[in-house]
């Protein structure tokens, strides 16, 4: 299962950084705040889902 988990994760990942820029002609800025909010979602994420768990 957690092969599954990181190869889809991988597998978009690793492509954002050439699809952004080539396709949607994304600036730098707006890249790395595509990357960022995957590191802000893995942070924030376990606290929502705590709560829902604890209901």
């Amino acid at each position: 299962m957690m092969f599954l988990e990181f190869f889809i994760w991988g597998g978009w990942f690793v492509t954002m950084g050439i699809y952004l820029p080539n396709t949607l002609k994304s600036t730098g800025a707006e890249i790395a705040m595509a990357y960022s909010s995957q590191s802000w979602g893995a942070i924030i994420a376990p606290f929502i889902i705590g709560l829902i768990a604890d209901r």
